[in-house]
């Protein structure tokens, strides 16, 4: 195993032993970098997890597919929820780089990288980022808020005879209509990830005409204000340029080669994204068997099935290959790896689930007494 080799002034003001001595935090940005190999906690039997962070350029030889990216915008640490991602990332997928790239590197990986990009906020740029890395290298990008509870292995084998594979809650294996790139591969070079990044260095490179900055509309500069602090990114817009037909902003090239890609996704009951319509993403963050406002859940084989004010069924809840936790619509990133694991959430369970831990002896009454502001 490799020591993990650190770069910059000390290490953010601690003592290097120190910092070498706690691997539950990952510190990036301008001042810590760990080059070869971060270390993340580990459970009984299980191999040390290693995860490629580019302080400097790694080698991205080799097989494409077998590569995972992901992005962190800042040098905040990484939180703990965060970290047992990446874990859960590894554990079902030994045989894959996992790349990790910050706004210090990311110029080391897209040589026609906008300046524009450091003015985007934090999910704009993540949007931007997964669209050109993907079409420059090839692989897998994932989000952050992505929990894998097994092998990747079947998306990878869907990559090797199509250029783009992802995952849709609708019925469409062939990512026609929608599909989400928080969790997507391609091949590099691929015509669908060129257009996309093209549309997304137009769009943000343009000048605007005058009072557009306030619209909804993608411009970093406008006659009126060429050079604003923060480029104006309507939420979510620079993905939803994936499909560019549904841009209501639409330039005539925008179209060209994204009709000749080949494109699979795994749909319906093997989507990531699985929520209940009137209790979202926050339903991982409530205890379980989930009981609340009204509503009573709890797992039937590998369905969820609820109760109470509004009866349902979602099918194969327990049986997806991944879920996206969604922590830009709630999350608690304060919390401990050891509250992670060991807690009575439905997060808790689903981490232990996916790491093979066993559930320990939990009494709901003694757990999160208070659950009104989750998701404050």
């Amino acid at each position: 195993m490799k020591t993990p080799r650190w770069y910059g002034p000390g290490c953010c003001g601690f003592k290097l032993g120190a910092c070498a001595a706690s691997i539950i935090w990952l510190i990036m940005g301008n001042f810590c970098f760990i080059g070869d190999n971060l270390q993340l906690p580990k459970t009984e039997n299980e191999q040390t997890v290693s995860v490629k962070v580019a302080a400097e350029r790694v080698d991205v030889n080799g097989e494409d597919s077998l590569r995972i990216w992901a992005f962190v915008h800042d040098s905040n640490r990484m939180a703990p929820v965060i970290l047992l991602n990446l874990r859960t990332w590894r554990h079902h997928n030994p045989n894959m780089d996992i790349v990790i790239v910050n706004d210090t590197t990311v110029r080391n990986y897209i040589p026609d990288l906008p300046d524009e990009f450091f003015r985007l906020y934090p999910a704009a740029k993540s949007d931007a980022f997964r669209a050109a890395i993907i079409y420059y290298y090839g692989g897998f990008y994932a989000d952050l808020d992505i929990l894998v509870m097994e092998s990747l292995s079947s998306m990878v084998d869907l990559l090797q005879t199509h250029d783009i594979v992802s995952y849709t809650s609708t019925d469409d294996p062939k990512c026609q209509d929608h599909f989400s790139s928080n969790f997507h591969g391609g091949k590099r070079g691929n015509p669908f990830s060129a257009v996309w990044w093209d549309n997304i260095k137009e769009k943000i490179t343009r000048v605007c005409d005058v009072g557009e900055m306030a619209e909804n509309k993608v411009c970093c500069h406008a006659k009126d204000q060429l050079n604003p602090r923060e480029c104006h990114i309507p939420w979510g817009h620079l993905e939803h340029l994936k499909i560019p037909s549904q841009d209501h902003d639409l330039s005539p090239k925008s179209l060209v080669n994204v009709t000749s890609s080949t494109r699979a996704c795994l749909s319906g009951k093997q989507a990531f994204d699985v929520s209940l319509v009137d209790i979202g993403p926050e339903l991982f963050w409530r205890p379980w068997p989930y009981s609340y406002n009204g509503v009573q859940c709890k797992r039937v084989g590998d369905n969820m099935h609820c109760t109470g004010t509004k009866q349902r069924t979602v099918e194969n809840f327990f049986g997806r290959k991944a879920y996206h936790l969604f922590f830009t619509g709630c999350s608690d990133k304060m919390m401990s790896k050891e509250e992670l694991l060991g807690g009575d959430l439905l997060l808790s369970h689903i981490y232990r689930q996916s790491l093979g831990i066993p559930d320990p002896d939990l009494k709901y009454e003694q757990q999160h007494s208070d659950q009104a502001n989750v998701c404050k």
